[in-house]
């Protein structure tokens, strides 16, 4: 299954990478992120590398510990090998190691380390939907890529350019050819030089013809190869029209609850990555509470074995993976807005 966005990052930072893609879910932005999104039996290193491939954008979460994990490191390698659209999403002002440098020194940076982080996920959410309205470019992050991202012009233009020059077995052969002609014009004195003068002058005629007619493949040559350069300038014009571009797929069908989601197929899809309030709770019915409540268990992954709880995950889609039954466990990995906002959801429902 092709994802729109891969997230690398350490698992020091799961609370920012959790806040991360319920944001981006809420834009329709699908992602992968581990270990939600690891099918559970399934080999986790190919289940990343497979990850990487189907995706269009990797987010590297980069902070003191993801800059020091030989597992981020690895994963970027894959992404720029198989030209994904890398962006680092800053948490901490350091420098990154040389192994890092090397493949993210020519993306450009996104700093968060700086307060609000809601701001920075705005923007990062806005960047995210502009690379994936583009059309995909392969290769995009390979070393030898030029700046141009068009390499095709490269091998059509060099014909024109090496034609241009005669070999040089042209160039020598006229010369060579006057000085023997001056030199036998020399011996053979007055008489000698009108014979041998109109010897030699067939011989400089075609000379003279042969220089016209190689230069005249030669402008030929230049002016078909600049014939073949405008139409791939003109087609990557088209690419770029924003009217020639493929829309994205429509969302899946979402049920609504009593009150209308505010984005995406979620009652509160920021509640992964901010505190509810008990002013925003306390006009919800009780089924509503239950929906708010199991939002964050299906984020996380759980796997619902409720006939209403089946009945959710039908309403989510693509944005609900159920892959451990085990609540408790799948509790135990929230953050802290998760678990705080779970006690009070449940004392709400424990109150009608």
């Amino acid at each position: 299954m092709a994802h729109d966005v891969f997230l690398s990052h350490s698992v020091k930072d799961k609370a920012v990478a959790d806040a991360i893609v319920a944001r981006l879910e809420a834009e329709s932005v699908i992602c992968w992120v581990a270990p939600r999104d690891v099918v559970p039996g399934a080999d986790w290193g190919e289940s990343i590398i497979n990850a990487i491939e189907s995706s269009r954008i990797m987010i590297l979460l980069f902070s003191q510990s993801a800059n020091a994990s030989s597992q981020i490191k690895r994963e970027v390698e894959r992404a720029v090998n198989k030209g994904v659209y890398i962006i680092p999403f800053r948490l901490a002002d350091i420098p990154p190691t040389r192994a890092l440098e090397y493949f993210i020194s020519t993306s450009q940076w996104m700093d968060a380390f700086s307060p609000p982080l809601e701001r920075h996920l705005d923007n990062l959410a806005k960047t995210v939907k502009a690379v994936l309205k583009s059309p995909p470019l392969p290769g995009a992050n390979a070393p030898a890529q030029s700046e141009s991202g068009s390499p095709m012009v490269i091998p059509q233009i060099s014909p024109a350019s090496s034609s241009a020059v005669p070999p040089p077995s042209q160039r020598v052969l006229p010369g060579k050819s006057i000085a023997v002609a001056v030199a036998a014009l020399m011996i053979v004195g007055g008489a000698g030089w009108y014979l041998g003068h109109k010897r030699e002058a067939p011989y400089v005629t075609p000379a003279g013809r042969n220089t016209t007619e190689t230069d005249l493949p030669i402008t030929k040559q230049a002016e078909a190869d600049t014939n073949q350069i405008a139409p791939i300038t003109k087609q990557s014009q088209q690419e770029n029209e924003p009217s020639k571009r493929i829309a994205p797929p429509e969302s899946p069908p979402v049920a609504e609850p009593s009150i209308a989601p505010a984005r995406g197929p979620w009652l509160f899809p920021d509640s992964s990555s901010r505190y509810l309030s008990a002013t925003e709770l306390s006009s919800l019915s009780h089924a509503d509470l239950w929906r708010a409540r199991n939002e964050i268990f299906a984020r996380n992954g759980y796997k619902f074995s409720s006939p209403q709880g089946m009945a959710l995950a039908q309403t989510l889609g693509n944005y609900y993976r159920g892959v451990d039954d085990d609540q408790d466990r799948v509790y135990n990995h929230m953050n802290q807005y998760e678990k705080a906002n779970i006690t009070l959801i449940k004392s709400f429902e424990g109150g009608q």
